[in-house]
């Protein structure tokens, strides 16, 4: 979960996110006729609601990178968002996190009812995949198994699910810094990683390159997670939080020194000023010094 509020963006920005809300409403309405009016309403409520699409900005940013067409861009985009969208919805199940508010509006299962619930999720993450690999999308066939198997392994056992799993293991057990590295990267880190690193397979970055953008969404993930820490703290005092371990001020320091290795990770890149990532990431309160 990102809690910073994107507040006065740059034009560009807007720009590239409104017209990403333009093509996520389409792409939802492609699937209307065949799809039962309840589950819809959910989906719609769900993938509609008034989010950052951090994930989606940072796939285009990447693509101005490496001067990817936007249609190429765009399923990958959209797969990402939706993933994102699914898991919220699951986490906020009383099986899990059990939460009331999401988004600015009570959560899908109390907007209609735990199962239907259950089925948003379902449908969001296989809409993802139908996306990624639909024939004629722009993206070559030996591309989308790579990016198809690059997303499955994000969200599954050794990805999203697993981290899931250990943070309800970790609200009744003893957890180290290691273990909360584990699990929030796992949990989140993992699916922000992929962001950048999923256009550059499409156009066969050279090694080094991918690696880097893999480097910058790690920092970015931990940048983001350590964040959320800050600010959740201490309400959320009974699950795992970095500020319970290190103490707020200690936080507040590591948080300093991610910003710094991104700092120098971006201007490895020699990403500009004006560059999609660069005012993506003072956005959210990393800014590129």
């Amino acid at each position: 979960m990102l809690n910073s509020a994107l507040n006065a963006q740059p034009e560009p920005l807007v720009r590239q996110q409104q017209r990403f809300e333009r093509l996520l409403r389409w792409q939802l309405q492609q699937q209307e006729a065949d799809t039962p009016e309840r589950l819809y309403k959910a989906i719609c409520y769900t993938a509609l609601s008034p989010g950052k699409r951090i994930r989606p900005l940072l796939v285009y940013g990447v693509g101005q990178l490496l001067n990817i067409p936007l249609p190429i861009l765009d399923p990958i985009a959209l797969s990402l968002e939706l993933i994102h969208c699914y898991s919220l919805v699951h986490d906020d199940l009383p099986a899990m996190d059990n939460d009331t508010w999401r988004r600015g509006q009570i959560t899908c299962h109390l907007a209609f009812d735990q199962a239907t619930a259950i089925l948003v999720g379902d449908t969001l993450q296989s809409l993802a995949f139908q996306i990624l690999c639909t024939p004629n999308n722009n993206l070559p066939v030996h591309q989308q198994s790579k990016l198809v198997y690059i997303l499955s392994k994000t969200i599954g056992m050794q990805g999203m699910a697993a981290g899931q799993q250990l943070d309800l293991n970790f609200r009744t057990c003893p957890w180290s810094q290691t273990d909360i590295d584990r699990l929030h990267q796992l949990k989140t880190g993992y699916l922000i990683q992929i962001s950048l690193q999923m256009p550059a397979i499409v156009v066969n970055t050279p090694s080094d390159l991918e690696s880097s953008l893999c480097q910058l969404g790690r920092s970015i993930g931990c940048f983001f997670q350590l964040q959320d820490d800050i600010a959740d703290y201490p309400s959320q005092y009974n699950e795992p939080n970095y500020c319970q371990l290190l103490g707020i001020d200690r936080s507040y320091q590591q948080l300093k020194e991610i910003h710094t290795t991104i700092c120098e990770q971006c201007k490895q890149l020699k990403l500009q000023p004006n560059h999609l990532l660069t005012m993506l990431l003072g956005q959210i309160g990393c800014q590129i010094t």
